[in-house]
């Protein structure tokens, strides 16, 4: 199963910023994007994408490739001249995880919604 990543690449190949990725059975040879309605995203991942783009095409462009993990799509950069890499996988583009926290059962805690019970940082103060 081969990941799409969608990243915005440096004009002058001094590295990528990673967006988003999809898990698909295609491979797709890099490609430049024009235009981003044309990819089939949804409206909301659609619009920041667009958002980002926007700000930053002047020295970005938006590519879309398809590599088994991060390290073939490092490698395959690297072939292609891109040098300054991040070391790591960090999307600028991610899926709101507001909706993980059920209930806040006080200021000292959390019930996630998987179950679990989340103790915070924040410890009392002694009075």
């Amino acid at each position: 199963m081969n990941k799409i990543y969608i990243y915005l690449a440096n004009r002058s190949k001094n590295g990528i910023k990673l967006l988003a990725n999809i898990t698909l059975s295609q491979v797709v040879m890099p490609t430049r994007i024009k235009d981003v309605s044309s990819l089939g995203l949804n409206s909301e991942l659609e619009f920041k994408i667009n958002s980002i783009l926007e700000k930053e095409k002047m020295n970005w462009e938006l590519f879309l490739e398809s590599a088994a993990s991060y390290k073939d799509l490092k490698i395959s950069l690297k072939n292609r001249g891109y040098f300054n890499l991040p070391m790591f996988t960090n999307y600028l583009v991610v899926e709101d995880n507001s909706l993980v926290v059920n209930k806040i059962q006080s200021k000292y805690s959390l019930n996630l919604k998987n179950g679990s019970f989340l103790p915070s940082m924040i410890r009392k103060t002694k009075n």
